[in-house]
């Protein structure tokens, strides 16, 4: 029965479902109880241990610190692909939509006072339609990306900024270099995607793992902007992005002749 208990509750906080922050805190309220010496004792921390938890990880109490967490993930994958192909499908704007690795875009267009700036839409089964704002800060065709991310669910001054590397080590086989750096999180919000491992959820899907860092650090709220730290000298946004329309055009004309 125990056993069962143990495997019931894992599925459940594995599921996302939202009794998952309930088995979570007691989880913590329980590691706390053990070291406890007497019934009372026990019972006291267990309650108390997993309201503190709860209150921490799950409420904005501690959202008014002046405190925010940076966060930083650096993984290598492993595709069975070669460079390009792995370029049009992992970096937003440069391959048709539908290639696209997550297969939930749906759209994509370019601003029309910046060309280094795109508007994607994607299918989210679970939040309904998503947009995404994405600002190449720098790009080597074929070889290296850097973008700002913007989505209507980020909260007022979070940033994310993503980095990714190419290398192709054999003829289908390329490596991945990812660099997902998030600033400007509550203390709640960064322990909960720390230990979900959102940052390192990103490439899963598509790609073998096989190496990961991450680290995570303490800013003043006057200074989280990932933006400022670049440098002048570090941005470019003139960078050349592709046009899925354009894309398509031009391969039915090449089929065409």
């Amino acid at each position: 029965m125990l056993l069962g208990l143990i495997v019931g509750f894992g599925l459940v906080s594995a599921s996302g479902h939202g009794a998952r922050r309930l088995i979570e805190c007691g989880a913590i309220g329980v590691l706390a109880a053990t070291r406890m010496p007497s019934v009372i004792l026990i019972g006291l921390t267990f309650f108390g241990a997993t309201l503190a938890a709860y209150v921490v990880l799950y409420t904005p109490l501690l959202d008014r610190l002046p405190i925010r967490i940076a966060m930083r993930s650096r993984k290598m994958f492993v595709v069975a692909l070669d460079r390009r192909t792995t370029w049009y499908k992992l970096i937003p704007g440069q391959g048709h939509i539908a290639a696209y690795w997550t297969g939930t875009m749906t759209a994509a267009r370019k601003d029309s006072h910046d060309d280094a700036t795109l508007y994607l839409s994607f299918d989210d089964p679970y939040e309904g339609q998503e947009e995404v704002t994405v600002t190449y800060l720098d790009m080597d065709p074929h070889h290296k990306a850097t973008y700002l991310i913007e989505r209507d669910s980020q909260l007022p001054g979070e940033e994310i900024i993503m980095t990714y590397r190419m290398l192709q080590t054999e003829e289908e086989r390329t490596s991945i270099y990812s660099d997902m750096r998030v600033s400007g999180l509550p203390v709640r919000l960064a322990v909960e995607r720390f230990f979900d491992d959102v940052l390192g959820d990103e490439l899963d899907s598509f790609a073998t793992m096989t190496e990961c860092k991450r680290s995570w650090s303490l800013k003043d709220v006057d200074d989280v902007a990932l933006t400022s730290e670049l440098g002048s000298d570090d941005v470019k946004l003139n960078v050349e992005v592709a046009d899925p329309a354009d894309e398509a055009a031009t391969r039915q004309r090449q089929i065409s002749a």
